[in-house]
């Protein structure tokens, strides 16, 4: 009975050298517990750390659920993925199941973190009514007022979508000083996709569009036009006489204060300063067509 009760013991007390080569629990001195920190209670930084040790494998089964992709420091086995020396928290209730690849996962791999929700269902990470909610079922990211949070996969949504209740919608700043810089780039697989849409308050008309081609569509165009060319009409206005208008022509290929074909072929024209130009010539044809009338009516008047 004696060399029983012994033996029982001996095994208990390796078990629990077992349990404390890597722990500091179940006995942590200063507040401080670790897993897989060893017994050294200085390894402990954290109330609650998890060391991890040992490599992690993803198995083959397990990729569909994983939003892993293999980088440099990662290799593929036969068994799966190994991500490297891993620290893992799995949070799971009796409606995920119990599983490896059940409930959600904290998960530090080498030098990445992951948060993963198996359930493909939701993942939420929120300060009060703002937030940031993945989709895993839809595939769709929602941010801003979560009371307008819906998972949807209408087509008015997308795979990123920003909503709020009283606040603008999006803001961007950059702060770089090079020319090569830009506040957003939109890139598309087909020239006759819209890189970039408004549509109206319903959601059903598109009435603002932007090709990858460089086509614009729009239903109205407001621009400034200043000074507006009825200057042409005041007293003052120096108006070509006929001689120097053909003369300019002649010697530079377009009219005066109408940028060349080669200027405009470099760098463009600007819609609202050519419709001011337009206007401007429009308004001196005008002013040429009445003094051809005048001299037209003196020439009737003499005969």
């Amino acid at each position: 009975m004696k060399k029983k009760l012994f033996t029982l013991l001996a095994i208990i007390s390796c078990g629990f050298s077992f349990g404390q080569a890597d722990n500091t629990f179940p006995y942590p001195n200063n507040g401080n517990v670790g897993i897989g920190t060893g017994v050294n209670q200085n390894n402990v930084n954290f109330n609650f750390q998890v060391h991890g040790i040992t490599d992690y494998i993803i198995r083959h089964q397990q990729a569909p659920n994983s939003p892993v992709q293999l980088r440099s420091t990662e290799r593929s086995t036969q068994n799966g993925l190994n991500v490297g020396k891993t620290a893992r928290i799995g949070i799971t209730n009796t409606d995920t199941g119990a599983t490896s690849n059940d409930g959600a996962v904290f998960r530090m791999s080498k030098l990445n973190f992951y948060i993963s929700n198996l359930e493909r269902k939701s993942l939420f990470i929120a300060s009060g009514a703002v937030g940031l909610v993945f989709n895993g079922e839809n595939k769709r990211i929602w941010m801003g007022s979560q009371s307008y949070y819906t998972p949807s996969t209408s087509t008015n949504f997308a795979s990123t979508n920003i909503t709020t209740t009283q606040d603008n919608g999006l803001y961007i700043r950059t702060r770089s000083n090079l020319a090569d810089k830009y506040g957003i780039s939109v890139h598309v697989d087909k020239d006759s996709q819209n890189a970039i849409q408004v549509v109206s308050t319903n959601g059903n008309d598109v009435n603002f569009t932007v090709k990858p081609t460089g086509e614009v569509y729009a239903r109205k165009y407001v621009t400034t036009l200043n000074p507006f060319p009825d200057y042409v009409f005041e007293d003052d206005y120096q108006l070509l006489s006929f001689d120097e208008l053909r003369n300019y022509i002649n010697l530079n290929k377009h009219l005066p204060n109408v940028p060349s074909a080669k200027i405009v072929e470099t760098n463009g024209a600007d819609l609202g300063e050519m419709n001011r130009i337009l206007v401007e010539k429009v308004e001196e044809l005008t002013l040429y067509i009445l003094q051809l009338e005048a001299r037209l009516k003196k020439i009737e008047e003499q005969k």
